[in-house]
């Protein structure tokens, strides 16, 4: 993972590959039990390109909140791919698994997510120190969402 993305995702830390597996063998299990859990991201119809980032409803914080989570190889970035992305997964998120709200956050540095949320339609929600880190939450309602 570039370290552009470990930054915010993971606070800088190199994740070692047993972790990795570890967070597919969870998903996976989410995906059984919840419908939902963390997709891979690839482009349309082309299979030579492969993983350019992952995306679903994941749990962060504690007390856990399942919130949308994003994650794009930064040759990928500012194409408008996480927007789609985003969209994509909160209509999931409402439209089949009947979500009443859905949730975002991240630290409060991070001024492209900040970004990413608005254009999604989410709103700032409130911001607070969360596992040690300045971070601000948004949402969408239901009532709220266009597509």
């Amino acid at each position: 993972m570039q370290p552009e993305v470990r930054r915010y995702l993971w606070d800088g830390e190199i994740i070692p590959l047993l972790h990795v597996e570890n967070l597919v063998e969870q998903s996976t299990g989410q995906f059984v039990r919840e419908g939902h859990g963390l997709w891979a991201m690839r482009l349309r119809e082309d299979e030579v390109t492969g993983l350019i980032g992952c995306g679903g409803f994941w749990r962060f914080h504690e007390p856990p909140t399942l919130e949308l989570v994003l994650s794009l190889d930064p040759a990928w970035w500012r194409q408008g791919l996480a927007q789609e992305a985003g969209c994509a997964l909160i209509a999931y998120g409402f439209d089949h698994l009947s979500f009443d709200a859905v949730w975002g956050s991240t630290d409060a540095p991070n001024a492209a997510s900040i970004r990413l949320m608005e254009r999604l339609g989410m709103r700032f929600f409130h911001r607070a120190e969360a596992d040690g880190l300045d971070t601000v939450s948004y949402r969408v309602t239901a009532s709220e969402w266009v597509h």
